[in-house]
């Protein structure tokens, strides 16, 4: 539902909302995309000089019980 986030009331506020058809996804993807930077390429490697590998993929925390 989009509507005012003023509405007192949440019966005021469905009275006015409308209901957009399809997924919200998109909007959202549109909306992270304006706030975005520039894509970037992943990194060929993990870790770096501050961030050193402890261990390989996928971690031994996956063994745990």
């Amino acid at each position: 539902m989009i509507g005012p986030a003023s509405a007192a009331e949440p019966d005021a506020f469905m009275s006015t909302a409308e209901k957009p058809q399809g997924s919200w996804w998109l909007d959202w993807a549109d909306w992270l995309r304006r706030r975005s930077g520039e894509e970037v390429d992943a990194p060929k490697s993990l870790g770096d000089e501050g961030h050193p590998v402890l261990i390989p993929a996928p971690g031994s925390y996956v063994f745990e019980r």
